[in-house]
């Protein structure tokens, strides 16, 4: 078949299933070092290309360059890639699994965003920058081993519902906005001894996650960072260096039942632990000079 405007550097090579729907592999050439959108018509047949080859020389996937490709099955990306574009890969809706070779990839905002059957992303002696919104809502995400994370965007695994181990231990930076908000499995959470700041709602509705510890270096939880975390029993905060616990923090942490706090510890925030009913053992460090409205409201256990 003919597939306009990346003639000169690919071929598409068609394949039939059960001798009635047609499908392709899109073979790039060896020497090509960065790929760009290719030109989209309405009789090309890129919404029925199943996998991708890409050269060993490829060093960059440009923004949108594979968007909408609706039958994508699997990508291997190759080890001397650097970065994947912003929307690279948005909305392929039946990429199954993602192979990153390179050491040093940075893979950009919303590059696999809505790749809502994405099972497993296989990162080979990596240690990837992820961006905002990197893969927001793949909701069946499961196999991806996060401790070879570099950084993490905002909203960079929202609702990804099915990721169960949390391994941060090697992030460098801040834990963005939202980045693990909605990830309802995960019980089990691992944070770097690096991170300094742990965004708004970073990891709200975690339902399942049984304990949390901030590390020491952290001088600044987001507002709702930890809310609605429903089933954890008990919250350390004490090494780290906060000196104000933001609104909604812990709001909704039902089963929440021991707090440890910094000794610094000067404000906490309206609603910080609201809905805490089972919250029975805190102690309020001497430091501390507001209490907000609400703070500690519908704390049932509390005295």
């Amino acid at each position: 078949g003919v597939c306009p405007g990346i003639t000169d550097i690919a071929q598409i090579r068609e394949l039939t299933v059960d001798n009635k729907y047609p499908i392709y592999d899109l073979i790039y050439e060896d020497g090509i070092t960065e790929i760009s959108n290719p030109e989209y018509s309405s009789s090309n047949p890129y919404k029925d290309v199943r996998s991708i080859s890409f050269p060993d020389s490829l060093s960059a996937i440009n923004d949108n360059a594979f968007k909408k490709f609706g039958s994508l099955l699997e990508v291997t990306i190759p080890e001397q890639t650097l970065m994947i574009g912003k929307n690279a890969f948005e909305d392929c809706r039946e990429l199954r699994k993602v192979n990153i070779s390179g050491k040093y990839t940075s893979v950009s905002d919303s590059a696999f965003k809505n790749c809502d059957h994405l099972e497993s992303i296989n990162l080979t002696d990596s240690q990837v920058k992820i961006d905002d919104y990197t893969f927001y809502k793949c909701n069946y995400l499961k196999n991806i081993d996060l401790s070879k994370l570099r950084s993490i965007g905002d909203f960079a695994f929202y609702k990804c519902a099915h990721l169960e181990k949390l391994d941060l231990q090697n992030i460098n930076s801040d834990i963005g906005e939202s980045a693990f908000e909605d990830c309802s499995d995960v019980n089990e959470l691992i944070l770097s001894s690096e991170v300094l700041s742990i965004g708004d709602n970073a990891f709200k509705n975690c339902n399942s996650i049984p304990e949390i510890t901030i590390p020491e270096k952290v001088f600044s939880l987001g507002k709702g960072a930890f809310s609605n975390c429903r089933n954890a029993i008990t919250a350390n905060v004490e090494s780290t260096q906060i000196k104000e616990l933001s609104e909604n923090t812990f709001e909704g942490c039902s089963k929440l039942q021991t707090v440890t706090l910094p000794s610094q510890l000067e404000a906490i925030d309206a609603y910080a632990f609201n809905c805490c009913f089972d919250l029975a053992d805190i102690k309020l460090p001497s430091a501390l000079k507001t209490i907000d409205d609400f703070a500690f409201c519908n704390c049932w256990s509390f005295e």
